[in-house]
């Protein structure tokens, strides 16, 4: 497979004033997207989430048998999880080897996800007939390092504000200092309020690296240059979509209980069957997330490019 470099500052798609949108057309715009391409996205959703679902059962399985059904759903696939699985190792040093594992493995093949389906709805968004998942994954492959490289600095940043106000809880539960408690709240809601300013505002950043081809640090620069002035805008539309996906997740996996039920009460069987509805679940709606960054990376550019050619 020969790796995809990515078009050069001139072959950077030309401006085009239809892709500034509203905050609930930036949802809009992602679904019809999604429904244009839906088989194409599903395939690139797929592939590595069976590959990670079945390391999942059979690791699992392997290390705690019968007792493995009460870890589906606690192993992620992001670098944050992964972060935050390191903090809690203490409290079970048998899972956090075995997570961190899987947990390596799932960050890979999400990156490599994440690119296909934003390089996918970038090629295809104002050109219905462009986009292939076979040129989108080689595509992700090339630019997999700086992808994983924006979400560690990403999660580094938000875990170093929420840190401080954790650090504080802990060490008052150890001393029984009521005082450092009751800050140690202030501190967390503070850190959590800051963490997730600064997430809104850095989350065009993967949608960076697959349209520009810049570093990570330089993604992120350029992603928090063109959220400038638009928080209220991205919080917006980021809120709307979280609100669509649960519904359609909903939907997704409630449809597939008769599926469990049909285990038979057998562990195993039971372990397979969850396995497989949370799997489905998440290859229908994972590529909504990333298509919305390609729409919502096309409407901050767009605007800051009519800002600068106002004179």
């Amino acid at each position: 497979m020969v790796f995809d470099e990515g078009p050069s500052f001139e072959e950077r798609p030309q401006s085009n004033p239809h892709f500034v949108v509203s905050w609930t057309e930036l949802v809009s715009r992602t679904f019809t997207l999604w429904g244009r391409k839906l088989i194409s996205y599903l395939a690139i959703a797929s592939i590595p989430v069976i590959v990670s679902i079945v390391l999942n059962i059979v690791i699992l399985w392997l290390f705690f048998g019968s007792g493995a059904a009460a870890f589906i759903g606690l192993l992620g696939t992001d670098v944050l999880t992964l972060l935050l699985s390191i903090l809690m190792a203490v409290s079970n040093p048998l899972f956090f080897v075995v997570s961190i594992a899987l947990l390596f493995t799932g960050v890979i093949i999400s990156a490599i996800v994440s690119g296909a389906v934003i390089k996918l709805a970038l090629d295809n968004y104002g050109a219905p007939e462009r986009g292939d998942a076979r040129d989108s994954l080689s595509f992700a492959f090339g630019r997999i390092i700086t992808i994983i490289g924006v979400q560690i600095v990403v999660s580094f940043i938000l875990i170093a504000f929420m840190l401080p106000g954790i650090t504080m809880l802990l060490l008052g539960l150890l001393t029984y200092d009521f005082l450092m408690i009751s800050y140690s709240f202030l501190a967390i809601l503070l850190g959590v309020t800051v963490g997730y300013y600064l997430s809104i505002r850095l989350s065009a950043a993967s949608a960076v690296v697959i349209a520009e081809d810049l570093s990570a640090i330089g993604s992120l620069k350029r992603a928090f240059a063109l959220s400038s002035g638009e928080f209220w805008h991205i919080l917006a539309g980021t809120f709307l979509l979280a609100i669509a996906v649960g519904i359609v997740s909903y939907i997704a996996t409630y449809a597939a209980i008769p599926l469990v039920l049909l285990s038979g009460g057998n562990i195993l069987t039971m372990l397979i069957f969850t396995s497989i509805v949370l799997a489905a679940a998440r290859i229908i709606t994972m590529p909504i997330s990333q298509i919305f960054l390609a729409v919502l990376y096309r409407d901050l550019a767009e605007r800051e490019h009519q800002v600068t050619h106002v004179w």
